[in-house]
């Protein structure tokens, strides 16, 4: 349930968040769920999708401004997940670096379960 979700992200009450499988309709729910709450929410928040119509991009939401953002490609061969990076300012240890970061599931580029696969993710 996305409402639960939110809340439970509210509930966290982490700095920042970070949030992956998301897609456009989902961010737009849980932008605007979580930009108010506790604490002022999270009213900072940067989205990046490789043009997935379905769940496959990324998302990071935070207290403080998020100054600067930027999709990184991965430097491992056949990895198809790109890095979000951002640079958030925050107002007691400066600026923080954060790289959401999806790692490669256990599948093969086809998409089957392979143990190949799993050996060269682990």
């Amino acid at each position: 349930d996305k409402h639960r979700i939110a809340q439970a992200t509210l509930d966290a009450d982490a700095d920042v968040v970070c949030i992956q499988e998301s897609h456009q309709a989902w961010t737009a729910f849980l932008s605007s769920a979580v930009s108010q709450g506790a604490g002022g929410g999270y009213p900072h928040h940067v989205f990046h999708n490789e043009g997935y119509e379905s769940a496959g991009g990324a998302n990071v939401f935070s207290r403080f401004p998020i100054v600067e953002s930027r999709a990184l490609r991965p430097p491992v061969e056949n990895s198809w997940f790109p890095i979000l990076y951002v640079l958030v300012c925050h107002p007691t240890f400066g600026p923080i670096h954060v790289f959401n970061v999806h790692l490669r599931p256990p599948v093969v580029t086809h998409g089957r379960p392979s143990l190949t696969s799993m050996a060269d993710t682990a």
